[in-house]
């Protein structure tokens, strides 16, 4: 009821970016995901398996929940090589 209430009250607003907490533990019980219009997940270069980021977006997309965009942290570029 309350996220219901929150959604009536922000619906004048284009866009509204709302942190959640990670959703690596599935989003089984989240119960925000059908007020969602997307998501774009977060997620950190070398830490978080592929495969985990794909199961999460199958569980989004399972629950009818758009997922946007991925953001990737802590990406180190690729080196170059210099020429003297």
């Amino acid at each position: 009821k309350r996220m219901t209430a929150f959604i009536a009250e922000i619906q004048h607003y284009d866009i509204v970016i709302v942190d959640l907490p990670p959703l690596t533990a599935g989003i089984d019980g989240f119960p925000a995901s059908s007020a969602l219009d997307g998501v774009i997940l977060v997620t950190e270069w070398g830490k978080t398996p592929i495969d985990v980021l794909g199961e999460l977006v199958r569980s989004l997309h399972a629950n009818k929940t758009r997922t946007v965009g991925v953001v990737m942290t802590n990406v180190r570029g690729a080196s170059r090589k210099r020429s003297a």
